[in-house]
């Protein structure tokens, strides 16, 4: 895809970003446990206008963590908190408000805790040991990875046409096979754009193709499936994505699109 940026990243950065994307993207899960990253921004990028809102944002959560109640959130956080671009993620998507971002960082950290996501995401990613529920995930999951784009950024695909949205609904295991499949989906792209900003010392974001071809009125009916995947992301994966392109997409997919934003 051809992305344009403010400034071209140097072909180090971008090749340094593609090794970590595809280290996540293709190989099993080493362990499960959230991946720990000490990494501190340069000044000089584009990021150093807001750069001061970082350490603030860390000493204030390191405070907070102490109070947590649950050991699992408290191993979420500890892994997090080092990581500059990480903490920058939660600034950012809360217009730089210091007690907006420790709101969202504590509920991430809960939700990360209480979902089990590292064990979903060691069971289900596409290069993990198969099982009955990773066969079935693998099969009838819509999206996954792409590649990367010409920036370094990696691109995946959802492929929303293409999802039963009726026996969804009909079948709770296998609704919650689909939304356990989703989160894996969110977590390798989090560990990719986290290790590639790492990797490559500058925000790395990913880009989202939606192919729309075979969308119809059943869809339209059955959206409340899809409102619940899509709620997950936002509030626990800040700033992973930079771009949406939809693609193949039919008429009545406006009005879909509007439901689900």
């Amino acid at each position: 895809l051809d992305i344009s940026v403010a400034e071209t990243p140097s072909a180090v950065s971008i090749a340094a970003a593609r090794t970590a994307i595809e280290e996540i993207a293709l190989s099993a899960p080493k362990a499960v446990a959230t991946l720990p990253l000490a990494v501190t921004i340069a000044p000089g990028t584009d990021l150093s206008l807001h750069l001061e809102g970082v350490p603030m944002l860390r000493a204030r959560l390191r405070e907070e963590m102490i109070t947590w109640a649950s050991p699992e959130a408290i191993a979420e956080g500890t892994a997090l908190i080092d990581d500059d671009f990480t903490l920058y993620r939660f600034l950012h998507a809360r217009e730089f408000n210091q007690d907006n971002a420790v709101s969202m960082f504590r509920g991430a950290c809960a939700w990360r805790a209480e979902r089990a996501v590292n064990a979903i995401f060691s069971e289900l990613h596409p290069a993990a040991p198969t099982s009955v529920r990773h066969a079935a995930s693998r099969e009838y999951f819509y999206a996954g990875y792409c590649g990367v784009n010409k920036t370094g950024g990696p691109v995946v695909c959802e492929r929303l046409g293409v999802v039963d949205l009726r026996a969804l609904n009909q079948q709770p295991e296998a609704l919650s096979l689909m939304l356990d499949a989703y989160c894996s989906y969110l977590e390798s792209l989090f560990r990719m754009v986290r290790l590639a900003s790492a990797r490559s010392g500058r925000l790395v974001r990913a880009t989202i193709v939606v192919d729309a071809s075979g969308v119809s009125f059943s869809t339209l009916r059955n959206i409340g499936v899809i409102k619940t995947v899509a709620s997950i992301g936002p509030p626990n994966y800040p700033e992973v994505t930079s771009r949406v392109y939809i693609v193949n997409a039919p008429v009545l997919f406006s009005a879909m699109w509007n439901i689900i934003s």
